[in-house]
């Protein structure tokens, strides 16, 4: 599988504007309460209205389709960052 390919999808789409940011992080520690079946987290920032764009060859297509189904999604979750200054 090619190296940080969907590192680089949405990079060039926060490029093309399409997408704002996009993150990839590993849990290396949690709380006692915390979920304990995840094990990295993908956080999107996108644009209402704008459409991130996926290569459409058949090596890119292919990395897609296998990466889907090789792991198990959960429902996403919007969290909403409320700043309070003093």
């Amino acid at each position: 599988m090619k190296p940080n390919f969907y590192q680089k999808v949405f990079a060039d789409n926060v490029m093309k504007g399409n997408h704002r940011w996009w993150g990839f992080t590993k849990i290396i520690d949690r709380s006692e309460n915390a979920l304990g079946f995840t094990t990295h987290a993908a956080w999107n920032i996108g644009f209402d209205g704008k459409t991130v764009e996926f290569p459409q060859d058949f090596v890119s297509q292919k990395i897609i389709s296998i990466t889907g189904a090789a792991r198990k999604m959960y429902n996403p979750v919007q969290l909403e960052l409320i700043y309070v200054a003093d």
